[in-house]
């Protein structure tokens, strides 16, 4: 019975150094991947020698929490759990709403949702300010600008949104921000070109899917993605008539089943859509033209170097300041004009740069709602850095 006992003790501490050491005998010890679940790089192995000794710990945890033998394995259970058994998501970004619709989810776009993060007369005054130093030099460029704030999913589908939260009776903050543009460039204080593309967006909502139910939290899908398209060139063309698109109308839509897998784990679908206009194959990639210059965005897997050339040259050179929303824009964009160069928001204080080499007709400063913040800073940052060009002894 001794025997007995010794060696069951004996076989525990074999399996619990099991546990211990397999996980690390089997982890990825390069690390660096992309995790199609989470939209981000896994960390890489720390380089030890390259190190200061307090930022080790950190950088091995790291590597630990994204690299372990069985991770994917655990997650994958976890993911299957949670959603089959109580309806809510693995992801901390992500939350489950009606109809099993998913939506992105911070604390700051909860508080979006609720109405509860307008902003001081301070802020919107300095964001004014800010963007007419931007526009100005634009148009001293001989470039018409064109500011274009976009809705998120939550906005145009707020019933489908997850509930318990109250929203406030009182205008959104992305409404705050185009009714103070309207009010100031009505009393001459400001000529800011602005355009808030909620309502069109709104109008359609009721006849056509313009959003990812499921396989995209956070945007639109391609038929939204065209009408922000068309309701662009619809604001552009008065000034450029040559200016050529074809109304999604007149398009020929078609749907499929798209199918991804949720947190790498679980298989969703929803009903996608492919759009043919007639005008593909009109335009060539020159994404290398912009190798040379310092753009250094690298927030996620993307690559955010993107620019095309279209067989008709006759047609105006657009530079596309904007976010993720114009992912699915590109190709529309690229039949649209000679020339589509695109500028991540991150990268805007190179604004200076982009149009000296590329001296476009149409300047787009775009930003969805949830990320004024970040469009409020890069406005200062590039009205700032402007300024200084202008003002050397400054």
């Amino acid at each position: 019975m001794k025997r007995f006992v010794l060696f069951v003790d004996f076989l525990l501490i074999l399996v619990f150094l099991g546990l211990m050491i397999v996980p690390i005998v089997t982890a990825d010890f390069q690390g660096g991947k992309l995790s199609v679940a989470e939209n981000r790089m896994l960390a890489t192995f720390p380089d030890f020698a390259s190190m200061e000794i307090t930022a080790i710990p950190r950088a091995f945890e790291n590597w630990i929490n994204d690299n372990i033998g069985g991770r994917s394995i655990a997650s994958e259970i976890d993911t299957k759990v949670q959603w089959n058994l109580f309806k809510t998501s693995a992801k901390t970004d992500t939350r489950i709403g009606q109809d099993e619709w998913l939506f992105y989810y911070r604390p700051d776009i909860g508080a979006d949702y609720r109405h509860d993060n307008l902003l001081t007369q301070e802020q919107l005054a300095q964001f004014a300010k800010d963007s007419q130093i931007v526009m100005n030099y634009i148009t001293g460029k001989g470039a018409h600008p064109l500011m274009l704030m976009l809705p998120d999913k939550k906005t145009i589908y707020p019933e489908l949104f997850p509930k318990g939260l109250e929203v406030k009776a009182q205008p959104s903050r992305a409404d705050q921000i185009y009714q103070y543009v309207v009010e100031q460039n009505a009393q001459g204080n400001t000529s800011l070109p602005m355009m808030w593309l909620c309502g069109e967006l709104m109008n359609i909502r009721n006849t056509r899917l313009i959003y990812s139910p499921r396989l995209d939290n956070a945007h639109w899908n391609i038929v939204g993605a065209y009408v922000g398209y068309e309701q662009l060139c619809k604001a552009l063309q008065p000034y450029f008539p040559n200016l050529s698109y074809v109304p999604l109308d007149n398009c020929q839509v078609t749907p499929y089943e798209k199918k991804d897998l949720f947190n790498g784990a679980l298989e969703i679908s929803e009903t996608d859509f492919i759009i043919t206009t007639g005008n593909e194959g009109t335009y060539r990639d020159d994404s290398a033209a912009l190798d040379s210059l310092p753009l250094g965005y690298a927030g996620d897997p993307y690559d955010w170097k993107v620019r095309t050339v279209n067989q008709n040259s006759s047609l105006p050179r657009l530079l596309y300041v904007g976010d993720s929303y114009t992912l699915k824009m590109f190709p529309f964009l690229s039949q649209s004009f000679s020339e589509m160069t695109f500028l991540h928001t991150d990268d805007m204080q190179y604004l200076p740069e982009m149009m000296d080499r590329f001296q476009p007709d149409i300047v787009v400063v775009e930003w969805v709602e949830r990320q004024w913040s970040l469009a409020s800073s890069k406005m200062w940052e590039t009205a700032t850095k402007l300024y200084y060009l202008q003002n050397p002894a400054q």
